[in-house]
Protein backbone atom coordinates (compact mmCIF):
# COMPACT_ATOMS: atom_id res chain seq x y z
CA UNK A 1 0.00 0.00 0.00
CA UNK A 2 1.58 3.53 -0.83
CA UNK A 3 0.55 7.17 -1.09
CA UNK A 4 -1.26 6.32 -3.99
CA UNK A 5 -3.60 4.03 -2.09
CA UNK A 6 -4.19 6.82 0.27
CA UNK A 7 -5.18 9.42 -2.55
CA UNK A 8 -7.34 7.45 -4.36
CA UNK A 9 -9.46 6.66 -0.98
CA UNK A 10 -9.27 10.18 0.21
CA UNK A 11 -10.39 11.05 -3.47
CA UNK A 12 -13.35 9.00 -3.28
CA UNK A 13 -14.76 9.67 -0.32
CA UNK A 14 -14.89 13.57 -0.73
CA UNK A 15 -16.57 13.20 -4.16
CA UNK A 16 -19.78 11.55 -1.81
CA UNK A 17 -19.41 14.56 0.93
CA UNK A 18 -22.29 16.89 1.58
CA UNK A 19 -22.51 20.09 -0.22
CA UNK A 20 -22.47 22.28 2.24
CA UNK A 21 -19.50 19.87 3.94
CA UNK A 22 -16.04 19.98 3.83
CA UNK A 23 -14.90 17.09 1.92
CA UNK A 24 -11.99 15.78 3.41
CA UNK A 25 -12.06 15.12 7.35
CA UNK A 26 -8.95 14.15 8.14
CA UNK A 27 -9.48 11.97 10.33
CA UNK A 28 -10.18 10.00 7.49
CA UNK A 29 -6.39 10.00 6.53
CA UNK A 30 -5.53 8.86 10.07
CA UNK A 31 -8.04 5.81 10.11
CA UNK A 32 -6.86 4.93 6.39
CA UNK A 33 -3.11 4.84 7.50
CA UNK A 34 -3.93 3.02 10.35
CA UNK A 35 -6.36 0.41 8.80
CA UNK A 36 -3.88 0.30 6.23
CA UNK A 37 -1.06 -1.14 8.55
CA UNK A 38 1.34 1.76 8.17
CA UNK A 39 1.46 2.73 11.80
CA UNK A 40 -0.08 1.00 14.49
CA UNK A 41 -0.54 4.33 16.62
CA UNK A 42 -0.84 7.99 15.98
CA UNK A 43 -1.77 10.89 18.64
CA UNK A 44 -1.93 14.28 17.95
CA UNK A 45 -1.01 16.46 20.99
CA UNK A 46 -1.42 20.63 20.93
CA UNK A 47 1.20 22.34 22.93
CA UNK A 48 3.62 25.24 22.76
CA UNK A 49 5.74 25.51 20.15
CA UNK A 50 6.37 28.84 17.88
CA UNK A 51 4.32 27.97 15.03
CA UNK A 52 6.25 30.70 12.61
CA UNK A 53 9.11 28.56 12.80
CA UNK A 54 7.94 25.11 13.81
CA UNK A 55 4.38 24.69 13.62
CA UNK A 56 4.39 20.99 14.29
CA UNK A 57 6.52 17.57 13.82
CA UNK A 58 6.20 14.15 14.60
CA UNK A 59 8.59 11.67 16.24
CA UNK A 60 7.51 7.89 14.91
CA UNK A 61 9.01 5.03 17.23
CA UNK A 62 9.63 1.49 16.19
CA UNK A 63 8.33 -0.73 18.86
CA UNK A 64 8.70 -3.95 17.16
CA UNK A 65 11.45 -6.40 19.51
CA UNK A 66 13.14 -7.83 16.40
CA UNK A 67 14.11 -5.70 13.32
CA UNK A 68 13.01 -8.45 11.02
CA UNK A 69 9.36 -9.20 12.78
CA UNK A 70 7.12 -9.17 9.81
CA UNK A 71 4.29 -7.39 11.67
CA UNK A 72 5.10 -3.95 11.91
CA UNK A 73 4.15 -1.58 15.00
CA UNK A 74 5.02 2.17 14.30
CA UNK A 75 3.47 4.22 17.03
CA UNK A 76 3.50 8.18 15.74
CA UNK A 77 3.52 11.23 17.86
CA UNK A 78 2.67 14.42 16.83
CA UNK A 79 3.17 17.88 18.34
CA UNK A 80 0.98 20.65 16.94
CA UNK A 81 1.41 24.16 17.90
CA UNK A 82 -1.53 25.19 20.21
CA UNK A 83 -1.66 28.59 18.92
CA UNK A 84 -2.63 27.12 15.27
CA UNK A 85 -6.64 27.85 14.30
CA UNK A 86 -8.83 25.23 12.84
CA UNK A 87 -7.52 25.13 9.14
CA UNK A 88 -3.94 25.50 10.50
CA UNK A 89 -4.33 22.48 12.60
CA UNK A 90 -5.98 20.35 9.99
CA UNK A 91 -2.87 20.84 7.81
CA UNK A 92 -0.22 20.91 10.18
CA UNK A 93 -1.53 17.11 11.15
CA UNK A 94 -2.13 16.19 8.19
CA UNK A 95 1.41 17.02 6.70
CA UNK A 96 3.15 14.98 9.79
CA UNK A 97 1.04 11.99 9.18
CA UNK A 98 2.74 11.96 5.74
CA UNK A 99 5.73 11.48 7.38
CA UNK A 100 5.24 8.11 8.32
CA UNK A 101 5.92 7.43 4.44
CA UNK A 102 9.43 8.72 4.75
CA UNK A 103 12.43 6.44 4.17
CA UNK A 104 15.00 6.16 6.95
CA UNK A 105 17.34 8.65 5.24
CA UNK A 106 14.43 10.95 5.18
CA UNK A 107 13.65 11.04 8.83
CA UNK A 108 14.15 13.74 11.76
CA UNK A 109 14.87 10.43 13.81
CA UNK A 110 16.98 12.53 16.37
CA UNK A 111 17.69 15.63 18.12
CA UNK A 112 20.94 16.53 15.50
CA UNK A 113 18.88 15.68 12.62
CA UNK A 114 15.63 17.06 13.42
CA UNK A 115 17.42 20.47 14.47
CA UNK A 116 19.59 20.65 11.28
CA UNK A 117 16.16 19.97 9.42
CA UNK A 118 14.73 23.63 11.00
CA UNK A 119 18.31 25.12 9.91
CA UNK A 120 17.45 24.35 6.16
CA UNK A 121 14.05 25.37 6.72
CA UNK A 122 14.99 28.54 8.54
CA UNK A 123 17.73 29.39 6.07
CA UNK A 124 17.12 27.78 2.66
CA UNK A 125 20.82 25.99 2.06
CA UNK A 126 22.86 26.19 -0.84
CA UNK A 127 21.96 23.97 -3.83
CA UNK A 128 23.58 20.63 -4.01
CA UNK A 129 23.11 20.76 0.15
CA UNK A 130 20.24 20.16 0.37
CA UNK A 131 19.29 17.41 3.06
CA UNK A 132 16.54 14.60 2.32
CA UNK A 133 14.71 15.55 5.51
CA UNK A 134 13.88 18.93 4.00
CA UNK A 135 12.89 17.42 0.36
CA UNK A 136 9.83 15.42 2.62
CA UNK A 137 8.89 18.37 4.11
CA UNK A 138 8.45 19.58 0.57
CA UNK A 139 6.69 16.71 -0.48
CA UNK A 140 4.89 15.66 2.49
CA UNK A 141 3.13 19.79 2.42
CA UNK A 142 2.00 19.06 -1.47
CA UNK A 143 1.03 15.03 -0.03
CA UNK A 144 -1.45 17.00 2.11
CA UNK A 145 -2.55 19.29 -0.25
CA UNK A 146 -3.51 16.35 -2.99
CA UNK A 147 -5.59 15.11 0.07
CA UNK A 148 -7.26 18.19 1.40
CA UNK A 149 -8.19 19.01 -1.71
CA UNK A 150 -8.95 16.12 -4.28
CA UNK A 151 -7.80 16.82 -8.32
CA UNK A 152 -11.61 16.42 -8.81
CA UNK A 153 -12.84 19.19 -6.43
CA UNK A 154 -9.45 21.58 -7.04
CA UNK A 155 -10.27 21.62 -10.80
CA UNK A 156 -13.94 22.50 -9.84
CA UNK A 157 -13.26 25.36 -7.49
CA UNK A 158 -10.16 26.70 -9.53
CA UNK A 159 -12.47 26.94 -12.48
CA UNK A 160 -14.76 29.11 -10.50
CA UNK A 161 -12.09 31.26 -9.16
CA UNK A 162 -10.68 32.14 -12.90
CA UNK A 163 -13.83 32.97 -13.54
CA UNK A 164 -14.14 35.33 -10.36
CA UNK A 165 -17.54 33.51 -9.14
CA UNK A 166 -15.33 33.18 -6.17
CA UNK A 167 -12.76 34.80 -3.71
CA UNK A 168 -9.42 33.01 -2.27
CA UNK A 169 -11.21 32.93 0.83
CA UNK A 170 -14.21 31.35 -0.66
CA UNK A 171 -12.18 28.34 -1.55
CA UNK A 172 -9.73 28.27 1.76
CA UNK A 173 -13.36 28.18 3.61
CA UNK A 174 -14.80 25.01 1.19
CA UNK A 175 -12.00 22.75 1.93
CA UNK A 176 -10.67 24.48 5.54
CA UNK A 177 -7.15 24.91 4.24
CA UNK A 178 -5.15 27.97 5.84
CA UNK A 179 -5.68 30.84 2.99
CA UNK A 180 -1.75 31.14 2.24
CA UNK A 181 -2.23 27.63 -0.10
CA UNK A 182 -4.60 28.61 -2.42
CA UNK A 183 -2.12 29.76 -4.79
CA UNK A 184 -0.08 26.05 -4.67
CA UNK A 185 -3.41 25.00 -4.87
CA UNK A 186 -4.59 26.68 -7.99
CA UNK A 187 -1.11 27.30 -9.80
CA UNK A 188 0.21 24.71 -12.10
CA UNK A 189 2.81 23.35 -9.42
CA UNK A 190 -0.22 21.90 -8.28
CA UNK A 191 -0.86 19.86 -11.46
CA UNK A 192 3.00 19.21 -11.17
CA UNK A 193 2.57 17.57 -7.88
CA UNK A 194 -0.43 15.30 -9.01
CA UNK A 195 1.81 14.25 -12.07
CA UNK A 196 4.81 13.24 -9.59
CA UNK A 197 2.75 11.52 -6.79
CA UNK A 198 -0.63 10.25 -8.44
CA UNK A 199 -0.20 9.61 -12.29
CA UNK A 200 3.44 8.41 -12.37
CA UNK A 201 2.53 6.28 -9.58
CA UNK A 202 0.24 4.62 -11.65
CA UNK A 203 0.60 1.17 -12.69
CA UNK A 204 0.62 0.93 -16.23
CA UNK A 205 -2.69 -0.98 -17.83
CA UNK A 206 -1.37 -4.80 -18.33
CA UNK A 207 -2.48 -5.95 -22.08
CA UNK A 208 -4.89 -8.21 -22.60
CA UNK A 209 -3.25 -11.27 -23.13
CA UNK A 210 -6.27 -12.27 -25.62
CA UNK A 211 -5.99 -9.75 -27.87
CA UNK A 212 -2.93 -10.00 -31.11
CA UNK A 213 -0.08 -8.11 -30.54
Amino acid sequence: MSFLHLYKHIEEQALKAEPDRCPVDVGMVRDWILESGHATEIKVHAVKLDKDLSPGHVIIRDFREERWEAESDFRASIRVSDKLNRCGLRFVSCKEMMHIFDSADEESSDRQRFFRLLAEIETPPVPGTRSLMLGSEYRAEWMTLLLLCPKPLRDEYKAKLDANDITPYDVAWKFLIPQRYIGALTGERYDEAYQWLITDALEPEQPDPNEPR
